[in-house]
């Protein structure tokens, strides 16, 4: 019974509590606050989804996003194996080149005093410097990846050292946010970091600097003018200014930078000391800016991303927001303009040593074969004038062999190759037209001077003399004769017929090369083919006449004649000297 006196004294010795006044106007708040908030990160995974899936971010990038994060590590790609291998190579490069400045610096150095090594200091001395070297080497790779996130530091573990650099400058918040102004600092920081970073590496110009004149020299090159003058700043060479431990010096963001004041100058003249002017220096420079410039690609459009995805709760953050994204989309503009005048520059680069080597594989090529075939004509021309058809005869077919190769190069050149700077164009029209003017031109006359190089026998059969009148024809019992050489002579000079009516007359073909050959060949008959007979002929035909004369053609009929009648009487002789028998009978 005290016990349970007590505890009811107990209870009513408590205070009773007011209840919470009930206020429906405040739970409609909550809950449309909580509706609200719920709604936003709904439409904010949605949206994240959707821009990241057009501008190809990620799966680690788009998590971070839909959990209010800004983390730019993140939406960098893994590297290929490939990728990795070349940037070790990088990096071992530089390792020795800052390895041997700092042997060259302590040679350098006052030495101390000079004392006697024994045999057992030396490879203690030897090991030393190579660890001090060593030690050196790691020094200039990169700073201690003790302070990044673990993520980040194996991405920086295979990486150039510049691009470590720039990774480094990075900023990234630790918690979600839930409006712009939690992350406004990291992200004009970020922005800031990718404008110096290209600015450092397009050094001593500007990037907006070496982007115009990438894009100037990438018209120069398209146009192919050789008269052409295009003025560019004198690039310093990439390993003097990446030589000398520059990463190791930060660059102040206050001062201003060095290639603020004007570059100096240097006039191109021509599409090719334009090409020359790019793959010597401006590519070299561009390659250095490039590394920087993909992964501040990717930065940029994360960053973005976030921008359009986050929240800005009043005026000024969301006008702070579009300066933020305008400053972004200006930067990724000249990034993927830079990079596409890059490629292009790369492709005209390959392109002009192309066309190189194809000018200088085509002429020798058509030279070889043209050269040859000429060669093989005036061999033929050297040799007398009768024996030249058949010498061609001989020749011919591989003559027609080469000269068909020539000719299905120049169509092949002519249809499968459309070149779109100038003087490729030029040259292209040059090297057809003469080619085809040389196998059209003096190839062709020769191979028809060549066709023409013999006698025709009919001009050695004698025919009626035309050329006697009537009445001597009338009191002459016996008809003269004359060689046809002779009758077509008398045709040419005296009564002046073309070349077609001697053709038809003697051949029966109103032909002018037929025409033009037989006079030829009287003309050699007759000895009236030198220079001094051009004008009476009416044609040229320098040649040397080795025929034998009528005179002499009469005096050689004479002789056989003659011989042959001997021994025709020596025969006739040889017959009746033969003693035949006879036999007396007695009647």
């Amino acid at each position: 019974m005290s016990s349970d006196y007590s505890r009811v004294h107990a209870t009513e010795n408590v205070p009773a509590c007011d209840p919470t006044p009930y206020s429906r106007d405040a739970l409609e708040k909550e809950l449309r606050e909580g509706f609200r908030k719920q709604q936003q990160r709904v439409n904010r995974v949605r949206q994240v989804e959707q821009v990241a899936l057009a501008k190809g971010l990620g799966e680690p990038a788009v998590t971070s996003l839909k959990d209010g994060l800004y983390v730019p590590h993140k939406v960098l790609p893994p590297l290929k194996p490939e990728e990795k291998k070349l940037f070790e190579r990088i990096d071992i490069m530089k390792c020795f080149q800052h390895a041997e400045r700092n042997l060259e610096d302590s040679v350098v150095a006052p030495l101390p005093p000079l004392q006697e090594n024994t045999v057992e200091q030396q490879p203690m001395q030897n090991q030393d410097h190579q660890a001090l070297a060593e030690a050196g080497a790691e020094d200039a790779l990169g700073t201690s990846l003790s302070s990044t996130p673990s993520s980040l530091a194996a991405l920086e573990h295979n990486c150039s050292e510049d691009v470590r650099q720039f990774l480094h400058q990075l900023r990234s918040t630790s918690r979600a946010t839930s409006s712009l102004r939690d992350a406004r600092a990291e992200v004009e920081d970020n922005i800031q970091v990718v404008e110096e970073a290209l600015l450092r590496q397009s050094a001593p110009l500007s990037f907006e600097n070496l982007l115009d004149t990438s894009a100037r020299l990438l018209t120069a090159m398209e146009r192919g003018e050789l008269t052409e003058k295009v003025v560019v700043p004198v690039c310093v060479d990439v390993s003097i200014t990446s030589g000398e431990g520059n990463p190791e010096i930060p660059a102040d963001p206050a001062s201003p930078p060095s290639s603020s004041s004007c570059p100096e100058t240097c006039v191109l003249h021509g599409a090719i000391e334009v090409e020359t002017y790019t793959r010597k220096h401006l590519l070299p420079r561009a390659y250095q800016v490039i590394s920087i410039a993909h992964t501040a690609e990717w930065i940029l459009q994360y960053t973005m991303v976030y921008l359009r995805t986050t929240v800005a709760v009043n005026k000024d953050e969301a006008f702070t927001r579009l300066t933020l994204l305008a400053r972004c989309v200006r930067l990724l503009g000249d990034i993927e303009n830079f990079s596409s005048i890059l490629l292009s520059l790369e492709t005209k680069c390959e392109e002009y040593a192309g066309f190189v080597q194809l000018k200088d594989t085509a002429e020798k090529h058509l030279r070889t074969l043209l050269d040859d075939v000429e060669d093989s004509l005036d061999g033929i021309l050297s040799a007398p004038f009768p024996s030249r058809r058949s010498r061609l005869l001989l020749l011919e077919c591989g003559m027609q062999k080469k000269l068909q190769r020539a000719l299905l190069f120049l169509n092949e050149i002519d249809y499968s190759w459309t070149p779109h700077v100038r003087f490729h164009w030029m040259w292209k029209v040059e090297l057809l037209s003469t080619s085809f003017h040389r196998i059209h031109g003096p190839i062709s006359r020769k191979h028809m001077q060549c066709s023409k190089g013999f006698v025709d026998e009919c001009l050695y059969e004698r025919v009626s003399d035309t050329r006697i009148s009537g009445r001597f024809m009338g009191a002459s019992p016996i008809q003269p004769k004359v060689l046809r050489a002779q009758q077509v002579e008398y045709e040419r000079i005296t009564e002046g017929l073309t070349f077609q009516q001697i053709g038809m007359s003697i051949k029966g073909i109103a032909s002018l090369l037929v025409g033009e050959q037989l006079c030829m060949g009287a003309r050699y008959i007759l000895h009236q083919s030198t220079k001094e007979f051009d004008k009476i002929w009416g044609f040229p035909m320098d040649e040397v006449s080795t025929a034998p004369t009528e005179e002499q053609l009469s005096e050689e009929v004479t002789k056989i004649s003659a011989r042959a009648k001997v021994q025709f009487a020596l025969q006739s002789n040889t017959q009746l000297k033969r003693s035949s028998p006879t036999f007396l009978t007695q009647s």
